[in-house]
């Protein structure tokens, strides 16, 4: 029984060094901004599938969200990290720390600044989809326009 909770407490600590490193969002980063795949988005529902594979680190990433049959939105993501052709982390029962994440941090690094200027892009295209939405209901009572 001892060994059982000290399996446990083991697991739970080396889940626990994968969350403090955020190994599934510098993974998911560098293989929807450095690797290849696709996304599509139709109303409430998204599916992204991408993977980086280059210097003997392969990241599978993948996203899913949708209604359910009664109507919920659910939600489903998977990330798997394989480094020399071996599982070294997935986001549900893998982390082997090790060499692979030296290169996984500097693949992050050279993603960041991709991520940013994507979200740059986005919020601009949210911000500018706003200010059409005021000023079309700004036109309907006579308002004057809003300039950007």
């Amino acid at each position: 029984m001892g060994e059982e909770n000290e399996l446990e407490r083991l697991i739970k600590q080396r889940m626990k060094q994968a969350e403090n490193k955020d190994i599934r969002n510098k993974a998911g980063v560098v293989a929807y901004y450095l690797g290849k795949g696709h996304e599509s988005k139709n109303g409430d529902e998204e599916m992204r599938d991408f993977t980086y594979e280059k210097n003997r680190l392969k990241i599978h990433d993948t996203f899913s969200q949708g209604r359910d049959r009664g109507g919920d939105l659910t939600a489903g993501w998977s990330t798997e990290v394989f480094y020399q052709g071996k599982l070294v982390f997935n986001d549900h029962d893998c982390y082997i720390p090790g060499k692979w994440e030296t290169l996984l941090e500097t693949l992050y690094k050279e993603a960041l600044p991709l991520q940013k200027k994507r979200d740059a892009a986005e919020q601009a295209e949210r911000d500018k989809q706003k200010l059409t939405e005021e000023n079309e209901l700004r036109a309907r009572w006579g308002l004057p326009r809003r300039k950007a």
